[in-house]
């Protein structure tokens, strides 16, 4: 008997209903699926694909996004921060002139951002006599750098350093890639930019820094090879070297 009723059901009109049900759910699934695969946008994290090529549903960045932003909350309660430099902060002798307390995290790199060289405004007045870095919002771009692990104690002195109550630059939170996975960083990023290059002192510290830290050879090369405006005063490279000495 229980047999017989198990194959009536089985049989039955609305059990098959619910099969093709299930069927047409799983087909307009997997549809969706590789249309979504087959987009050409890449953005890390906040479009179809990751880096990696993974699909990443909605639910899944906002996750993403909240667990970075706990592990910066925690961070923080444990006295320290971490901060993404670009430019002659890769240099540990350059950033510890001020900070002391900085220490190498990791290398890491920000997606749809570029590098440039240049001044804030109207400012003449750069103690590296020449332009100086930033970075800029370009898709399909990438800036590698060195996430430093700070106390929070000179928050201040690389506020100074990066001089935010004079305008110069504004902190920014980014999220950088690394080997280890993503992590929320403190950047800064130039205010009214105007482009200037760098002079040979300040390439030699940020081309000293990437080696320093291991960046990717091929991103060095494309630092070696930037033009400069060929200052051959004094600049801030001698106290660093004076440090080294």
């Amino acid at each position: 008997m229980f047999l017989q009723r198990a194959l009536l059901v089985k049989n039955s009109p609305v059990a098959n209903h619910s099969k093709e049900s299930t069927h047409e759910k799983d087909s307009l699934l997997n549809q969706t699926a590789k249309q979504t695969a087959g987009n050409k946008h890449t953005r890390a994290f906040g479009g179809y694909k990751n880096p990696q090529g993974f699909v990443l549903k909605p639910f899944m960045r906002l996750c993403t996004l909240r667990c970075l932003r706990q592990s910066v909350i925690k961070m923080s309660s444990s006295g320290c921060f971490m901060y993404f430099a670009f430019g002659s902060n890769l240099l540990k002798e350059r950033l510890q002139l001020k900070n002391p307390s900085a220490v190498f995290h990791c290398v890491g790199r920000i997606q749809d951002y570029s590098l440039n060289f240049g001044l804030s405004g109207d400012c003449t007045n750069c103690a590296w006599h020449g332009g100086v870095a930033t970075i800029q919002e370009s898709e399909g771009d990438e800036v590698w750098g060195v996430v430093w692990r700070m106390d929070n104690q000179n928050l201040p002195s690389l506020d100074r350093q990066e001089q935010v109550h004079e305008g110069v630059y504004s902190p920014l939170e980014v999220k950088v890639e690394t080997k280890e996975g993503p992590l929320l960083c403190r950047t800064y990023k130039m205010n009214k930019f105007g482009p200037c290059l760098p002079s040979p002192q300040y390439k030699k510290v940020v081309c000293l820094g990437a080696q320093q830290n291991g960046l990717p050879q091929n991103y060095i090369q494309k630092l070696l090879a930037l033009e400069t405006n060929n200052y051959s005063g004094t600049s801030i490279l001698d106290q660093i070297t004076d440090i080294q000495k």
